[in-house]
């Protein structure tokens, strides 16, 4: 019997449409929660690690450098690498060392 009601022919008319709309804003809240609001918190945690930025600090960049912090304005800190001084951008940070 269950199998001849799963197989009858569909109904006219379709569904609800606001169910659709139901759907819809629970995939959009899944992929918020999922994706979007943990990229946004270590966007706001790299920001803050960037803004705390001295003198003094080790650090290691996004392109492999690690080094030192000798110089640091609003945007360009200068990294001692070994005998070598680096210019780079304050964002291209990636961590601090302890």
């Amino acid at each position: 019997m269950l199998l001849i009601a799963l197989m009858a022919a569909p109904q006219e008319g379709g569904g609800n449409p606001a169910s659709m709309f139901i759907i819809l804003g629970g995939f959009v809240a899944i992929m918020y929660f999922l994706l979007i609001r943990p990229q946004r918190k270590q966007q706001a945690q790299h920001a803050a690690m960037v803004a705390e930025l001295k003198t003094g600090d080790v650090v290691s960049t996004m392109g492999g450098i690690k080094g030192k912090i000798v110089h640091a304005t609003d945007d360009i800190v200068t990294v001692e690498s070994g005998t070598a001084r680096v210019e780079i951008e304050r964002n291209r940070v990636q961590r601090v060392h302890a």
